[in-house]
């Protein structure tokens, strides 16, 4: 028995290398800030009431609420489904 494992020839022309910290962190960097962003949307919904949330701020922070369709957090959550999946393609 032998106790090697043959190296399978690489083929010259996929010569990208990809590091799992260099995707990782600007991913978790966006996904808490994108956090951070929806959880002062819901905070400044709460503290402020429905009448000044709805008329003032309303465009700005609804672009950032966790409980809505249609915004930045849904949007960021597509592309990076669409990324996964061509990176595993």
């Amino acid at each position: 028995m032998a106790d090697r494992v043959e190296e399978i020839p690489r083929d010259p022309s996929r010569r990208h290398v990809l590091s799992v910290r260099g995707i990782m962190m600007p991913l978790i960097v966006i996904v808490a800030s994108l956090t951070l962003l929806g959880a002062g949307a819901m905070f400044t919904k709460l503290m402020l009431g429905p009448s000044i949330y709805g008329t003032v701020i309303h465009g700005t922070m609804h672009l950032f609420d966790l409980g809505l369709d249609g915004n930045i957090p849904t949007w960021y959550a597509s592309a990076s489904l669409l990324l996964c999946a061509l990176l595993l393609f």
